[in-house]
């Protein structure tokens, strides 16, 4: 693509008075986590940017946003983290102490060590 259409492309991002609100938050997103590291609410932070920034978005709309965007973000690390090519004949031995299951089984003649 040549330079003009991105400029184009770039302009019309930054100029266009009408945006969609989960395109705000995606913008704002890493702004967001490093208030949110700092201890301060979601509630907080919706406050601060309808109050003080001036951004019209309801605050449902703002934590189904920011929820939606957490999840795309985890699923993109998930798929980074995936190898390439599964490994295959991959010989996996048994752990040499069987675990019990947990929960409660049924054992018509129990043992005496099993009482202790």
């Amino acid at each position: 693509m040549n330079n003009e259409a991105i400029k184009a492309l770039k302009e019309l991002a930054e100029n266009t008075g009408k945006r969609s609100k989960i395109g705000i938050v995606r913008e704002l997103m890493p702004h967001i986590e490093e208030t949110m590291k700092q201890g301060v609410t979601l509630a907080d932070i919706h406050a601060a940017l309808t109050e003080k920034a001036g951004i019209d978005i309801k605050f449902l709309t703002f934590i189904g946003s920011y929820k939606r965007i957490k999840k795309e973000i985890g699923k993109n690390t998930q798929q980074r983290l995936k190898p390439l090519t599964p490994e295959k004949n991959i010989k996996t031995e048994p752990s040499p102490i069987q675990e019990k299951p947990k929960g409660f089984f049924f054992d018509p003649s129990p043992k005496k060590e099993d009482w202790l």
